[in-house]
């Protein structure tokens, strides 16, 4: 024989059950709605998602064909939000020291230093800023510049910014 309390908490458990069962029942249409809905949405979301892929390739393809800093610069101003952009920026950046315009160098490294302050190549880009403005005469500003590069985790970036420190005036 089962005691009393034993057959109270059973009776408690059927009684939720089929308080549960009732509300679904009631609710079933809802539900089935409120499902439908959600598919519906993760659905919509991948094909914008591949739409964005397949966009973002087109950019890449097209960044790979730019050989002038000017076309390179006037991609990045018509494309901001392409994944290929802070790419170009330093790119282009290395590309205007070697063609000697340093001023046009520190600008546009500079804007990427300042609309991508975590990305990866931040040490990279302080020190081609730190060069640029070496290279103009303003030894504060690359001074300013290889400093924070020795506050970085970029080891390489480190030593090359100790040797530029050493050799500023």
């Amino acid at each position: 024989m089962t005691d009393i309390p034993s057959r109270m908490k059973g009776d408690r458990i059927v009684e939720s059950l089929e308080r549960g069962e009732h509300w679904f029942t009631q609710h079933r249409v809802k539900i089935a709605i409120f499902t439908g809905a959600f598919i519906i949405a993760a659905f919509v979301s991948q094909y914008y998602q591949n739409q964005n892929k397949e966009a973002q390739a087109a950019l890449w393809n097209e960044a790979s064909k730019l050989t002038t800093s000017q076309q390179k610069i006037d991609f990045v101003s018509a494309n901001p939000s392409a994944e290929a952009t802070p790419f170009l920026m330093l790119q282009t950046s290395r590309q205007l020291l070697d063609e000697g315009k340093f001023a046009e160098a520190e600008a546009t490294i500079s804007q990427f230093i300042a609309e991508h302050t975590s990305h990866p190549k931040v040490s990279s880009a302080l020190m081609v800023r730190g060069y640029a403005r070496e290279e103009q005469g303003e030894t504060e500003g690359a001074r300013a510049d290889y400093q924070k590069v020795q506050g970085m985790e970029d080891q390489v970036n480190q030593l090359l910014a100790t040797e530029a420190l050493a050799r500023l005036p």
